[in-house]
């Protein structure tokens, strides 16, 4: 019971975001590098999900192993943080059904936490009240202090079974509480939530949340406890379609902006800019990234300030130059200055040998060192220039 207790007691605090003051306008934070009451090494969450996740300080170069031990542990889903004791620490959510099965009945994924112990990944949970059951297939973990009480929150976009047809479901938060966590749905109504982002739309100093669906995206403001709302005066209507979005300052003008992108044949990757109060209308300026024939595939963005450019990770789309859908990759380098897009790496046959064949694309990228890698294990590796 002691060490349940230690367990709990020594709160996760996500890695490297920094602390924050108050939210300028727009709800913009600003940092200053002050750790959270209590904690050894391991600074604040910001506001911002993308920089909990895309600016912490460590990216694993391994992953837990699976149960046979022979190769690393999948997931959709998944999130680095630290403990306060400066361990590592992830958040994983993995899938309990096999699409070419058929739908059938809907079987939850499993959601756990991991912490690296004498460099090894062991697991470590939390307690866990669970007031709805973990989603059948999460996509993709949003990571804030939602509740603001010093300690990561997780949102879990999830988008139900996913072949026609295409059911949807609800989409699942873990909040932090004094004892562990709350586990419950996040989303008024069942839809096909594939991916996220959250920030401050408001400006009352609590991370909001946008999330994607199959027809555009919704936005939820926060009550102050991690319940959200929908919003029609924060919603914006530029995408038809978008399964990857990051809220992120790529003008540097102190306010984050929109990047999205889906399936390209459907509808464009965009960039939408901030026009200085958070509310994205129909009149707010758009930029258009260049399309890649055949990976019209979106998978991940991440923005590189040295460079002033975005990186756009994608895959095979199955509709030109003889790629696969769900295949291959491609790293797309798109200028913010020139607006020139330069295609990096294009490998329609790429798969990652740490699972074999049949795994045919990457799910995520970061930048760490003047390198855009893959954010645990160095699949790619290409230099910031």
């Amino acid at each position: 019971m002691k060490f349940l207790v230690a367990i709990i007691a020594g709160c996760l605090v996500a890695a490297c975001a920094l602390a924050e003051e108050p939210p300028g306008e727009g709800g913009q934070a600003r940092a200053r590098g002050v750790q959270a009451v209590g904690a050894s090494s391991a600074p604040r969450l910001s506001l911002s999900s993308y920089a909990n996740s895309k600016e912490n300080s460590f990216f694993s170069q391994d992953f837990p192993l699976r149960a046979d031990g022979k190769a690393p542990l999948s997931g959709d889903a998944q999130a680095f943080f630290m403990f306060d004791d400066g361990s590592e620490g992830l958040f994983v959510g993995r899938l309990q059904y096999w699409t070419p099965q058929g739908a059938g009945p809907p079987v939850p994924s499993l959601f756990g936490f991991f912490k690296k112990v004498g460099g090894v990944w062991t697991s470590h949970n939390p307690l866990i009240d669970k007031r709805a059951d973990a989603c059948v297939h999460p996509r993709k973990a949003i990571v804030a202090d939602f509740n603001r009480d010093g300690k990561p929150d997780f949102v879990i976009a999830c988008h139900g079974y996913d072949a026609p047809p295409y059911p949807g479901e609800h989409s699942v938060g873990l909040m932090s509480t004094a004892s562990g966590y709350v586990q419950d749905i996040v989303t008024d109504r069942v839809e096909f939530y594939h991916g996220g982002a959250a920030h401050d739309f408001n400006g009352d100093g609590f991370p909001d949340l946008v999330l994607t669906l199959k027809n555009g995206t919704r936005t939820f403001i926060n009550d102050g406890t991690g319940k959200f709302s929908p919003s029609s005066e924060y919603s914006f209507g530029q995408f038809r379609r978008a399964f990857h979005i990051e809220l992120v300052d790529v003008n540097n003008d102190g306010k984050f902006d929109i990047v999205g992108g889906s399936h390209e044949w459907e509808d464009a990757t965009r960039i939408v800019l901030n026009p200085g109060n958070n509310k994205f209308g129909r009149s707010a300026q758009t930029i258009t990234i260049a399309p890649v024939p055949g990976a019209g595939t979106i998978v991940d963005f991440v923005y590189v300030k040295s460079v002033n450019a975005l990186y756009v990770l994608r895959t095979g789309d199955g509709k030109s130059n003889g790629t696969t859908f769900y295949r291959g990759l491609w790293l797309q380098k798109f200028s913010l200055e020139t607006q020139a897009s330069t295609v990096l790496i294009a490998d329609p046959d790429w798969f990652d040998p740490r699972f074999g064949p049949h795994a045919k694309w990457l799910r995520w990228m970061v930048e760490e060192g003047g390198y855009i890698v893959s954010n645990w294990g160095r699949a790619i590796r290409v230099k910031v220039e």
